[in-house]
């Protein structure tokens, strides 16, 4: 998306959103939860990391959630000064 992005906009133009929100799932209902939340249940429930970069939960053999971690936003911050974008910000939706 940034090099796609980069075709429209100078570098100095773009910040990098970095989520602090994540997703559950109960049932078919995706529910947004907070970057706190999700590291609870990380403690909680088998996790590992999906090729996305964010840390996914696993409960009963099946995906649960998904949230960004400390690895993520390094990642993430690490995508915006490879390309030279003007900065990272932060956004938790639906916790405004």
């Amino acid at each position: 998306n940034i090099v796609y992005a980069l075709k429209f906009f100078k570098a100095k133009q773009l910040y990098l959103g970095i989520p602090y929100y994540g997703y559950v799932w109960k049932g078919k209902r995706k529910i947004a939860i907070s970057r706190r939340y999700g590291i609870y249940l990380a403690k909680k429930y088998k996790t590992g990391r999906h090729s996305s970069g964010t840390i996914f939960i696993k409960r009963n053999n099946q995906y649960y959630g998904f949230f960004p971690d400390a690895e993520t936003v390094k990642r993430l911050k690490a995508l915006a000064k490879k390309y030279s974008l003007k900065g990272t910000a932060y956004w938790r939706l639906g916790f405004e």
